[in-house]
């Protein structure tokens, strides 16, 4: 379990919560990680995802945490409001970002190859506002919650025109 409020990744077994990891602040303490996202990495160890709260584009990061817990290690960086991250079969690493641009909320899916060379936006801000969440299938296609800040449905003559919280599949 990720605690945003902590900065901590938290191990909840047998009614027994344990600290595993405390994901450190930015800028000696005055900017806060805010851990959103965890998954299960193919190597065992958990991956989380943080929103990097005021730091800026491209500031938010992956970090790595063991599977026994102890110190966190950025995995990945480069992104920006992380909401989601999840592994596909390959080992790919997959993560939602929540937005680019708080005033448009377009936000984006993107992959980063297992060895962690390439990167590729495998759904941007046309077609993603506010995403949040990232579930992989056997398949490789990705599950991405869109509009996650809406209700069901809006005012068709709003900001949203109509739009609602929605789930996405994107097939790589």
């Amino acid at each position: 379990v990720v605690d945003a409020g902590a900065n901590a990744v938290l191990e909840v077994r047998d009614g027994k919560v344990s600290l595993l990891s405390l994901i450190p602040n930015r800028r000696g303490g005055r900017r806060q990680s805010v851990p959103s996202s965890i998954a299960l990495g193919p190597d065992g160890a958990y991956y989380v995802g943080e929103l990097a709260e005021s730091s800026g584009k491209g500031k938010a990061r992956v970090w790595r945490v063991p599977p026994e817990g102890g110190t966190a290690t950025v995995y990945r960086s480069g992104f920006t409001t992380i909401t989601g991250v999840a592994f596909g079969p390959d080992g790919s690493l997959f993560v939602t970002e929540f937005a680019l641009n708080f005033e448009t909320l377009k936000g984006r899916l993107v992959q980063v190859s297992p060895d962690g060379s390439s990167r590729r936006v495998l759904a941007g801000g046309r077609k993603l506002r506010a995403p949040t969440g990232a579930a992989v299938d056997s398949t490789g296609a990705v599950y991405v919650s869109n509009y996650s800040v809406l209700p069901r449905k809006t005012p068709k003559n709003g900001p949203f025109g109509g739009a609602g919280g929605t789930l996405v599949k994107i097939t790589p």
